[in-house]
Order: structure tokens, then sequence, then C-alpha cells
């Protein structure tokens, strides 16, 4: 019963995301509420302030919630704990999208911590579950501690929380709440070397968990860099964008490196998931106007495909027990079906022309070629490190070989699992014909006039 209401609630939120969505197209505007209330220490107002892309990070958590509590049903999970735990977590990130108090912004971002680790640690595969969980505690509370230090200097300045009053502090002391909201949120995202506890928690979690990390979770790091660093503090930004940049590059190459030494599925993609981010990291310092859409997209492109790949994977676990990679072999006679969802979203994954990762990686790498010729021959290294090297060895590591005799006959997807994925890559592909619902949201019209200069070019070719 009680996963069916919460399945309602979802459902009714998602269709609530699209209607804001009809709206801004309509007003090009942005969407203000404003509500005050009184504390022991002063007047504060709480503004719920959505723009386009912050509407664009509450469709994703809306589509990636609904999905997880369909997928739950599919594998009989009724705990009640459980459920109300996924629908908190799920509000806790649609406030955090949504406010422009950094207040209530720290205390929906640092909130959302509890329930996850009380599901990672009852819910996990395995007796180290209750490691990982204490790993992700420990890192996001190292993480928060700078978070709180940075609003407590900004209020002893301003004595008040409005991202628009930051102004007035003097700049030594913008560089240090810089560097407290930085940490903060790059342990979120996470970057090297404050990733340890995401490939630890992908592993221990059961796959709902791991799907709602890797769409959605992560990217409340990414959205803090965006709204509270990267539009407040931009002469800060260049101070620090080199160190960033040359830190996001080197951690993408040691991630590059781990990954082709890991025989765990989950860890694979989990690592695959860092790497994408941390160039979604990099396009925030690269100062072009190209870019910033190009790495919005990444992240919302990446919130597609990771939860569609680690769906697959808990569709594998729940039929053969293993996420080894070495007991997989010969699985395309057996799960044809899956096999071919699992090769269209690999591909999305490794940014393949006529899908969304592909118009983020294009708009990317573009700007960075505009910038440094070197940072681009990295970042395209990187990217066929993970593309080439990895992802379609993986592929074709499951599916092709000699068959195992050992494996019992099962079907090959249900029904709902079915509908889950489809729903997944209808929006991987769609988006990737049709990015222009996007950039209008973005509101950079320029972009589409390139990507269709470009996909001109690419036909003719």
């Amino acid at each position: 019963m009680i996963s069916l209401i919460c399945i309602y609630i979802s459902i009714f939120l998602y269709f609530i995301s699209i209607w804001l969505i009809y709206i801004f197209n309509n007003t090009l505007n942005i969407l203000d509420v404003s509500i005050e209330y009184i504390n022991i220490w002063n007047k504060v107002m709480i503004i719920y302030s959505i723009d386009g892309i912050a509407l664009l990070f509450i469709y994703l958590t809306t589509l990636i919630f609904t999905l997880v509590f369909l997928y739950n049903l599919n594998i009989k999970k009724n705990n009640v704990l459980y459920n109300i735990l996924l629908l908190c977590m799920e509000l806790l990130c649609l406030t955090a999208f949504s406010v422009s108090n950094l207040i209530l912004f720290y205390i929906a971002f640092e909130t959302i911590l509890i329930p996850l680790f009380i599901t990672i640690g009852l819910n996990g595969y395995r007796n180290r579950k209750i490691h990982a969980a204490y790993l992700l505690y420990f890192y996001t509370l190292t993480g928060s501690i700078f978070f709180l230090l940075s609003i407590i200097i900004m209020y002893y300045y301003n004595g008040i929380s409005y991202i628009t009053f930051f102004y007035n502090i003097p700049l030594n002391i913008q560089l240090l709440i810089r560097l407290g909201l930085f940490i903060s949120f790059a342990t979120k995202l996470p970057m090297c070397p404050m990733h340890i506890w995401l490939p630890e928690a992908h592993v221990e979690s059961p796959t709902d968990i791991s799907v709602l990390l890797a769409g959605i979770l992560l990217k409340l790091g990414s959205f803090g860099i965006y709204k509270f660093n990267f539009i407040l503090m931009p002469q800060i930004n260049f101070f620090f964008s080199p160190c960033i940049i040359l830190c996001g590059l080197l951690s993408s190459l040691y991630i590059s490196i781990i990954m082709m030494r890991c025989i765990d599925i989950k860890k694979i993609i989990a690592y695959s998931s860092i790497l994408h981010m941390n160039l979604s990291l990099i396009g925030f310092f690269l100062f072009e106007p190209i870019i910033l859409s190009g790495t919005i997209l990444s992240m919302l492109a990446h919130g597609f495909v990771s939860s569609a790949l680690f769906f697959i994977i808990g569709i594998l676990y729940i039929r053969l027990k293993t996420k080894i990679i070495l007991y997989y072999n010969g699985l395309l006679l057996m799960y044809p079906l899956l096999a071919g969802y699992t090769f269209i979203f690999i591909l999305g994954n490794i940014s393949f022309p006529l899908t969304i990762n592909f118009i983020s990686e294009f708009f990317i790498l573009y700007s960075i070629s505009i910038i440094n010729n070197f940072f681009f021959c990295f970042s395209l290294i990187l990217i066929l490190l993970n593309g080439c090297a990895i992802n379609i060895w993986v592929y074709i590591k499951i599916y092709f070989g000699e068959f195992i005799n050992q494996i019992k006959k099962q079907i090959d997807i249900s029904l709902l699992e079915y509908n889950l994925l489809f729903i997944l890559l209808l929006h991987i592909l769609f988006y990737g014909f049709f990015p222009n619902y996007l950039l209008t949201l973005l509101e950079m019209p320029i972009m589409t006039h390139l990507l269709n200069q470009f996909f001109l070019l690419y036909i003719i070719i």
C-alpha cells in the first residue's frame, strides 16, 4: 500500500515538473516564490527560484525517482520504511534544486545523507555495506563542515544568507568562502581524491540506490558549483580555474587507469560516472558561452545513461547472482533484447552521434579546442579510454564469447523492465535528434544554430 502511494506521489510530481516546463516555455521568466518566517537570529526569507537549468534537474529528479519506485514493484520491495526514505530523498532533492537561500540549500543538501546512509546500511548486498555507508558518511560530512564554515563567515559579514548580498564581503574572505564551498561540492561530485566513497557505495548498494546516486545525487554537487560558485563569484573563478582544470584532468586520467583494473561491473560503471562528472566540472571553469550548455547537457545525459546502465546491471544480477565480469560470457543468445538495450546505452555512454551525450560532448570538446589544443587532445584521449578501451570491452565480455552452460535458461526481460529501459532510451534518442527543446530552456539560441551547422556537415561527410 505504501509503495503504491509513493508511486502516485512521484508520478504527480513528475507531471508537475512537465507543467512547470510548459509555463517556463510560455513565459521565459524565472519562477519565483518567496516565503518569510522568523527565526531566533533574524528575519530570513526562503526564496524558491527556478530557472531553466534548475527545471531540467527537477524534471530529471522526478523521472528517475518514478522509475525507481516502479522498479521496486518488480522486485517485490514493499518495505514501508524503505519507500518512505526514498520519498523523503526525492522531496529533499527537489528542494535543493529549487531554492536560492543558502541555508535552506545546505539543509536539503546535507539531510539527503541521512536516508541514503540508512538505505545503504540496511539494504546493501554484503556485510561490507556498513563499511560503504560509513565511508559515505565520513566523506560527505567532512565536506559539509567546510560548507557550514562558509555559511557562518557569510552570516558574520552580512548577517543574512541571501546570495544577492554576497558581494559585500571582502575579496580575500570570498576566496576562503569559495574554497570551502568548492570542497563540499567536489566531495559530492566526487572529485579525486575525494572519490573513494562512491565506488564502494555503488558496489554495496541495491540497484535502485545506485540509480539514484548516479542519476541524481551526484548532480547536487555540480548544481551547487553552478549556482553558488560559477554565478556568484566569477572573479574568484578566474583565480582558481587553472588549478581546478589541472586537477580535473589528472583525476580523469587516474580514474580511467583504475577502470582498467576493475572486475566488478558496478564499480566500472561507477568510475565511468566519476570520469563524466569530472569532465563536466572542467566545463564550468573554461569560461566559454558554449560550454555552459554542454556542461549542463552532459550532466543531464549522464543521468539518463548511467541510470539505465545500473538498471541493466541490476537485471543481470537478479538472474545470475553475481557482478563479477569474469563470470559473464556469451549471454547474447540467452538475453538478446537486453543485449540490444545494453548496446544502445553503451553507445550513449561513449557519446555516439545522434544521442544526447554526443551533443554535450561536442559542445565541451569544441570549447576546449578554442582555449587550448593540449587540453583538447588530453580530453579526447580520456574519452577514447572510457569508450573504446573500457565500455566496449565490457559489452563484448558480457554478451559475446563461449556460452556458459551452467547458467539456467530464464526469461529475457519482463514487461516492466522493458518499459523502464524504453523510457530512458526514448529520452536519450529524442533529445539527441531534437536538442532544441533543451537548449530553449537554457536560453542558448546560438547553440542551436551552431549545432544545426555541425549536423549538416556531419551528414555531408
